[in-house]
């Protein structure tokens, strides 16, 4: 596995519970005020309502996390985000102006690795600068591929089919898909949910450097306490469905957390996962069905 740099271990930590931060901090990069959005079933003819209400600021160079039951809305926001679906009332914006579709400034990484058979590691991680032009020459993104593929720990692989790759190596894979344009976010819908314990603990040290060598601003997805803990500068605690934000808890440990063994002996640990706990626990023991509107203004 490639070494990653330390050298951002000492960048500031966000204010408990707080959406907005003082004028010489990082600055709001993802703000959602007031937001209700859902989904059309279309066999149905109804509208199925998935969050109500959010109003979240992410700002850059933040680890956000959401946690909550299944169900609760935590995908549909950073699809939001990522602008594949519109609000149906409130606000969503990045980098001060309203989302109104994808864009090179986020990448996504999900759970079931999403990466094509037919193509190599390589081929794999260069296919978001065959979709997009990003402004630099093939030669550039090859070494730009090949650096970032090291640094996920997969040097060597680059020639290999995902095939002959573990669940863990493919996950890299597109960790380093969507990290290899440098976009402003990396979305993250619970990438680490389909590999081994181990394994997950392995994936979880090395994003945290990667993202703290790179100063990246991320959304992550989980329904594990303890990923969230170990990985996040806030958790946003979201309610059973429909999904509000109950609780946005600040993650006051210092970094990095996962490079020197386990962080669960500090009592602070302790004390953050029984709170985050107690939250989702109720949550998860509220959920019910979800309400159907025959229109979004209802």
């Amino acid at each position: 596995m490639a070494e990653l740099s330390t050298s951002n271990v000492g960048r500031p930590q966000s204010s408990v519970g707080k959406e907005e931060m003082s004028p010489t901090g990082p600055k709001p990069l993802i703000v959602t005020e007031n937001m209700t959005c859902g989904y059309e079933l279309e066999r149905e003819r109804k509208l199925l309502t998935a969050l109500v209400d959010i109003s979240l600021t992410v700002h850059e160079g933040e680890f956000m996390v959401l946690v909550g039951p299944s169900g609760c809305g935590k995908t549909t926001f950073i699809n939001v985000i990522a602008g594949l679906i519109k609000p149906w009332k409130g606000t969503a914006s990045f980098n001060g102006k309203p989302i109104v579709g994808t864009g090179p400034d986020r990448a996504m990484v999900f759970q079931d690795y999403a990466i094509m058979p037919w193509r190599t590691v390589l081929q794999n991680v260069l296919l978001p600068f065959e979709l997009r032009d990003h402004g630099i020459s093939k030669k550039d993104a090859d070494e730009r591929a090949r650096a970032t593929i090291s640094d996920v720990g997969l040097g060597g692989f680059e020639g290999s089919f995902p095939h002959e790759l573990s669940g863990g190596m493919r996950q890299r894979v597109g960790i380093a898909r969507g990290m290899v344009t440098q976009p402003k976010v990396l979305l993250a819908d619970e990438p680490f949910g389909a590999v081994d314990a181990m394994t997950r603990e392995v994936l979880q040290g090395q994003l945290e450097m990667l993202v703290m060598n790179a100063g990246q601003t991320v959304v992550f997805i989980t329904h594990s306490i303890d990923e969230a803990i170990a990985l996040g500068d806030r958790v946003a605690v979201i309610s059973h469905r429909p999904g509000t934000i109950r609780e946005i808890v600040d993650i006051d440990m210092p970094r990095p957390r996962l490079a020197e063994g386990e962080i669960t002996g500090d009592p602070r640990y302790g004390e953050l996962r029984e709170h985050l706990w107690s939250l989702v626990k109720d949550e998860a023991f509220g959920a019910k069905d979800l309400p159907f509107h025959e229109d979004p203004e209802a």
